[in-house]
């Protein structure tokens, strides 16, 4: 009877074990993703403010977003003018 009590006590304290090594282990894979998260969360954050920063920012009334997309197209007439203008000489 004595061995029985014996085999219980020590199977008792390996699952305490068990259960403590597996709180660790939770408690260690909470604390690592916590660390990965950090720096994608604060890079999130500062790419908002940046965006948030930027839609604000306007010049003589127009966003930086019409600003931009003006440009492009005069770059765009430019280009297509300087092509233009090759072809006529290529035929002088």
């Amino acid at each position: 009877m004595s061995s029985e009590k014996g085999r219980v006590s020590l199977c008792s304290s390996r699952l305490v074990h068990l259960v403590s090594v597996q709180e660790a282990y939770h408690e260690m894979l909470v604390k690592f993703r916590e660390e990965l998260t950090r720096p994608l969360q604060e890079a999130m954050e500062f790419m908002r403010r940046v965006e948030s920063q930027l839609s604000s920012l306007s010049i003589s009334g127009r966003s930086l977003r019409n600003i931009l997309s003006s440009g492009i197209e005069i770059v765009g007439c430019l280009l297509l003018l300087l092509i233009f203008l090759s072809a006529v000489l290529v035929l002088v």
